[in-house]
Order: C-alpha cells, then structure tokens, then sequence
C-alpha cells in the first residue's frame, strides 16, 4: 500500500497506521457533524459509532474500493475492524445500518460497499443488519475528498 517490500499485502508500518484510523469513536461531534447531530438528536437514536477517521491508510482503501473496484478490501477493512472491536471495551450497537447508494452508482459499481462492510459486521459481530429501513430518495454533491 504504501510501496515498502513486504511479503504481506500491508506491511508493518501501515498496519500500526491503520490501527490508529480506527480507533473507535463516538460521533457526531456537534460542532463538526451538524446535519448528522441533528438527525441523532430528533431521531431517538442514543448513539452513532464510527468506523474510524477518514484518514491513512482508511481513506486510501476507501477510495480502492469505491473508484477501482476492489470490493475485496471490504472483508480487510472488516477484519481489522472486528479484530479491534473484540479488543475494546465498547458496548456495541444494537444494530448496524448501511448507508444507501443511488441506483446509478450501484449499477456502475455492481455493488454499495457500505452493505458489504455491514454484512461482514453483522455476521461477524453478531449484530442486525437493518439497512432494509433506509432508502436513498436523491443524489447529493460526490464526496470525493
């Protein structure tokens, strides 16, 4: 990933990193999130926890799967997540959600890599998946960062 040798396909140095990108965390921060933070406040919800910072090397694997279609990572990006779930204290959710694609980019990607990470969450954390609830009703702005 970062182009040091290695007989992994990460090697050492990017695995510490990745490890500090997922550090979990409670979000929305108010300040920061306004539009989520509000849907959490007039929701019900309790809370919303985060996979991790969108940052080295997340955000790299992110944007494989998302623009070079390598749905793969998903299960890495999953394992790394689940390995450092079992390895906290955290109370998890009740129940995990996908965030919907519109169905443009699901027929150019042939997937939603948010369900693909929800489906291995749930079925390696044992928690329900309720993505079914959620639809997307239009497309925004491209988060491309």
């Amino acid at each position: 990933m970062c182009s040091q040798n290695s007989a992994e396909l990460f090697c050492s140095v990017c695995n510490k990193d990745m490890q500090n990108a997922l550090a979990l965390t409670d979000r929305p921060q108010a300040r920061r999130h306004l539009e989520v933070a509000k849907a959490k406040i007039q929701s019900g919800i309790d809370n919303i926890l985060c996979l991790g910072w969108y940052r080295w090397p997340l955000n790299s694997l992110i944007r494989s799967i998302k623009f070079h279609s390598r749905p793969d990572l998903c299960n890495l990006i999953g394992n790394w997540f689940v390995e450092e779930v079992l390895h906290s204290s955290r109370v998890l959710p009740d129940a995990i959600v996908a965030v919907p694609t519109t169905s443009w980019r699901y027929l150019i990607r042939g997937y939603n890599q948010s369900q693909l990470l929800t489906r291995y969450f749930s079925q390696n954390l044992g928690l329900l998946d309720l993505s079914y609830l959620l639809t997307r009703s239009h497309s925004y702005i491209p988060q491309r960062i």
